[in-house]
């Protein structure tokens, strides 16, 4: 994150709503501008030596003497940068329009044609005059490019390089060259805000190293012929994707390279090394470059053009690429498919251990069920041996009661007692086998 060491001069309130001055020489080569929004979706324009941002509720920051102190960077507080001579590009000239009729005199040619164009979109020149952006309308270095929400573009330059544009985009051609005679070429684009496809010309064959774009949390060095960027309107974070070749993801912490179709990387700061390469799928894709993917130009062909031989060194060379293309294709299908199957792996041995957990829990329910069966048994043993030994017991006193009333007969009280003694030999016979048990398990009782 960027240090807010920013000289504030102070702010005031009009009818158009706030004004906030930053001190572009107490600042130092790194401005921090207070608002996002401001820096990356607001109106730049010059008074003076002054750099002007305005809103869409009409607030502004005002950046006193940059120009004048070199044109610093511009920071946010969450890292998003635009480079100095971005903010001028963006800026446009001192006195805009004053060369609109010159730059066919000076010989300026133009280095791309818009080639379709979905809804609307407008282009503001080097020289700040705008023109409405249609099919044939000339591109030139230099140039700001806008598209509305629902809006789309492509482009074909002069190199063959094929460009699409998506909705509610903002960029600038900052530098294109190109001379196949010298075996020279660059090219560098900024995209500010939303997202872009391309597919690289001649430029990327003659100096791929000279190839690069340019996004608030990021640069990309362009290695291959194919890749998307997309910077998100909230903070500036940056995605790239590589088609076909590879790219070089940097910025002030760290660099990832993505070399094989389909992967990419997000950049939230450009304090923050760029985040883990991962695979983006074709729903993803859609979603992050859908609206570029609808106007793709087709791409003209390349190389080849100075006669039959090297015309068929030219369709020897499509017919590597397409091989390249078959097996970049096959390993990003072998990493798909090895992908799903892990998954399924994973899946599976978490079924099994669902399936183990459940069977554990019915064994156990099982268990649980034995063991009430069980005590259910014993209980209901028990409770039979009970009552079996009262109906035994009942027996015996009855039998000992009969014995008794026959004594009593025969001699009163002694004749009782004399029946006892003879009912005790028998009886407690008795009492040892059949009721053995019950005095057994009959407690202890003090007389």
């Amino acid at each position: 994150m960027a240090e807010n060491d920013n000289e504030l001069e102070g702010s005031e309130s009009g009818a158009q709503g706030e004004t906030i001055y930053i001190d572009a020489v107490a600042g130092g080569d790194r401005i921090v501008v207070p608002d996002v929004d401001a820096l990356l979706h607001g109106e730049y324009s010059r008074a003076g030596p002054d750099l002007v941002l305005t809103s869409e509720d009409g607030s502004r920051i005002v950046i006193t003497e940059f120009f004048s102190a070199g044109s610093p960077d511009l920071f946010s507080e969450g890292g998003a940068r635009i480079q100095g001579d971005l903010a001028g590009k963006l800026a446009g000239p001192m006195a805009p329009g004053q060369f609109a009729q010159a730059l066919p005199a000076m010989g300026a040619e133009p280095v791309g044609t818009v080639d379709n164009i979905e809804g609307e979109g407008v282009i503001i020149r080097a020289d700040g005059t705008s023109v409405t952006l249609a099919e044939g309308v000339p591109i030139f270095q230099g140039d700001v490019i806008s598209t509305s929400d629902g809006s789309a573009l492509g482009i074909i330059f002069v190199d063959k390089t094929t460009f699409a544009l998506g909705e509610n985009a903002r960029m600038v051609i900052d530098e294109f060259v190109f001379n196949p005679a010298n075996n020279e070429g660059s090219q560098l684009f900024s995209l500010i805000q939303g997202a872009f496809v391309v597919a690289s010309g001649e430029i990327a064959k003659l100096a791929p190293e000279n190839l690069s774009v340019r996004t608030p949390t990021a640069t990309i060095g362009v290695r291959g012929t194919e890749y998307g960027v997309s910077v998100s309107a909230e903070g500036g974070e940056t995605s790239v994707t590589i088609f076909k070749g590879a790219v070089v993801v940097t910025n002030d912490a760290g660099t990832v390279e993505l070399t094989i179709s389909g992967e990419s990387t997000r950049v939230t700061s450009f304090f923050d090394e760029p985040g883990e390469v991962f695979v983006m799928d074709a729903g993803a894709q859609g979603a992050a470059y859908g609206s570029a993917f609808t106007v793709q130009p087709d791409q003209p062909p390349i190389g080849g053009e100075e006669g039959g031989e090297e015309s068929d060194v030219g369709e020897e060379s499509s017919e590597e690429g397409g091989e390249e293309d078959v097996a970049e294709e096959e390993v990003v299908e072998e990493a798909v498919a090895e992908e799903e199957v892990a998954e399924e792996e994973v899946v599976e041995e978490e079924e099994v251990v669902e399936e183990e957990e459940v069977a554990e829990e019915e064994a156990e329910e099982e268990v649980a069920e034995e063991e009430a069966i069980e005590e259910e048994v014993v209980e209901e043993e028990v409770a039979a041996e009970e009552e079996q030994l009262a109906e035994e017991l009942n027996e015996i006193a009855s039998a000992a009661g009969g014995d008794g009333d026959a004594g009593g007969d025969g001699g009163g009280e002694s004749g009782g007692e004399s029946g006892f003694d003879d009912l005790g030999s028998e009886s407690l016979g008795d009492l040892g086998g059949a009721g053995g048990r019950y005095l057994s398990r009959r407690p202890e009782r003090s007389i």
